[in-house]
């Protein structure tokens, strides 16, 4: 299947979009790019491939896990203006009447 310039046209038409002729012939090339890119996933050879039941099916790899990172939780509470113990103090920005 081939998308030509006038179905182009004709979509953009019913999309209620406005194309310059240059944009039509570039969303033409496009399109049929898309479409010979599905031709080629349909045309590969799947018989071996057994169908999944759910995506979860799929075993993923695992690593093992471990600390990337240390703590700079007392480097950082000496940068902040106040503290109080483990918390940073804020100036209060919001009055009850």
């Amino acid at each position: 299947m081939t998308i030509t310039r006038q179905d182009v046209e004709q979509i953009a038409t019913l999309a209620k979009l406005h194309l310059s002729p240059s944009e039509t012939e570039q969303v033409s090339v496009s399109l049929n790019q898309v479409l010979a890119l599905v031709d080629r996933i349909q045309a590969a050879d799947v018989d071996a491939v057994r169908p999944m039941r759910h995506p979860r099916d799929a075993c993923q790899a695992l690593r093992a896990d471990g600390v990337t990172e240390s703590s700079r939780k007392a480097e950082l509470m000496q940068l902040a203006p106040e503290t109080d113990g483990d918390y940073y103090l804020v100036p209060k920005v919001v009055e009850h009447p």
